[in-house]
């Protein structure tokens, strides 16, 4: 996804986007724009680079303990519908999913 359609996904709420520090985890409020300790909710949790997340939720991202960015990492859940399409596309070694400004498979 390009910036516009992560950051669209994100704030109607078809994936949630994860920011994790030290031993603090925080998730994206699409309500507040900001990000809210996260509960303990077991999570399907997918990594991403730095650089796959827009700077805008960059930017906002929690300090813990006056530190920011140092050691964080970025993760984000994916739509059951989602989910169910990438677990059938991982059999099959040649296949490419594409998602919509939703994050769902096209």
């Amino acid at each position: 996804m390009d910036a516009n359609t992560f950051t669209a996904a994100v704030k109607n709420g078809a994936i949630r986007l994860v920011y994790h520090r030290e031993d603090a985890s925080f998730v994206f409020d699409s309500v507040s724009s900001s990000f809210t300790l996260a509960d303990d909710a077991r999570l399907q949790l997918f990594g991403l680079a730095d650089a796959e997340v827009p700077e805008s939720f960059r930017q906002v991202a929690p300090e813990v303990h006056g530190i920011k960015g140092t050691h964080a990492q970025w993760f984000i859940t994916l739509p059951e519908r989602t989910l169910a399409h990438l677990l059938d596309a991982a059999s099959d070694t040649g296949s490419t999913i594409i998602l919509n400004d939703r994050a769902v498979p096209m």
